[in-house]
């Protein structure tokens, strides 16, 4: 049942990214919201470097995926990924919506004494990204994003294959919950290996990636800190992923480059490159020969056009 999902917003590490074992994140920072929520994020990079805001991918949190990571630190960029709400350790939220996300990133941005700044988008985080340039054009100065998911279905053959499991689950996820608590015990390890194995079967190069036991383990690591303290993140995001339309893209006003993997087995390369052709001066980049699971190369990229 979760097989799919657990993979389904994953852009982790590339080959050889992983050095083996449990890999250190810098430390969570916190502050403290208008309504009494905690806000957790993490920061990367250089601290007086040009300032970027991360949404994170659906399935993970504040940590990076390890490629991500490593370039962050080598690209004079001050990056700032924080946990949306029920994720990692950010509070969960009793309206989950693309308009609350919003206000709690205006919130951190301010705390932050940011003025203008440029945002990222992995995966589901471009919805989040495209909502906040919509409701701040006069702040944000770019937007990049990696393998955007920006239809609520890839084809009416996916739309099939997932309808059953994403109704189940969003009527009932205590699912999630018990799957997660049984994936981050050590008993379960070899049960999420596999599973992460079969949802990346369906693309040779993630293929090719996860069967690397430091990479699988990187990406693992992502998703148990993502879920450490709660599941709400996660099932908020089933709920209101299962409502959404495809973002409006004629909202933004500031630059726009997307990159996405030729062989993304989970949201259509050319649907993609077809819906960013709509918006005028858009750049889209096709990364060849990968797919879910980016390399350092592709991550560096993205964020020398951010610095730009």
């Amino acid at each position: 049942l979760i097989s799919r999902l657990s993979l389904t917003e994953r852009v982790a590490s590339g080959a050889g990214a992983a050095s083996g074992g449990e890999r250190e994140a810098p430390a969570r920072q916190f502050l403290v919201l208008d309504d009494g929520r905690k806000l957790a994020f993490r920061e990367y990079g250089h601290p007086s470097g040009v300032p970027v805001l991360v949404f994170h991918q659906w399935f993970a949190a504040s940590m990076l995926p390890v490629a991500a990571a490593e370039a962050a630190a080598s690209s004079g960029l001050r990056v700032i990924v924080f946990d949306r709400p029920g994720f990692g350790q950010s509070t969960p939220v009793a309206s989950y919506t693309l308009e609350q996300v919003s206000r709690d990133a205006i919130t951190l941005a301010d705390r932050l004494r940011w003025s203008r700044f440029r945002v990222w988008g992995m995966a589901s985080g471009a919805a989040f990204a495209i909502d906040l340039a919509s409701c701040q054009p006069s702040r944000i100065e770019r937007i990049a994003l990696a393998a955007p998911r920006l239809r609520k279905r890839e084809s009416e053959a996916t739309a099939r294959k997932m309808r059953g499991q994403l109704s189940s689950l969003m009527q009932q996820p205590w699912i999630i919950r018990s799957v997660l608590t049984m994936m981050r015990s050590g008993a379960g390890e070899q049960i999420a290996m596999a599973m992460l194995r079969h949802a990346t079967s369906g693309s040779p190069p993630d293929k090719r990636e996860s069967s690397k036991t430091t990479t699988a383990r990187a990406i693992l690591q992502q998703g148990y800190d993502a879920h450490e303290s709660s599941t709400e993140g996660f099932t908020s995001e089933l709920r209101l992923f299962g409502t959404l339309t495809q973002p409006d893209l004629s909202t933004i006003t500031c630059p726009l480059s997307v990159w996405h993997g030729e062989h993304d087995p989970v949201a259509s390369h050319d649907q993609s490159a077809s819906d960013i052709a709509q918006v005028p001066g858009a750049e889209f980049h096709t990364i060849r020969n990968e797919g879910i699971i980016l390399s350092r190369a592709s991550y560096e990229q993205m964020f020398a056009w951010l610095k730009r």
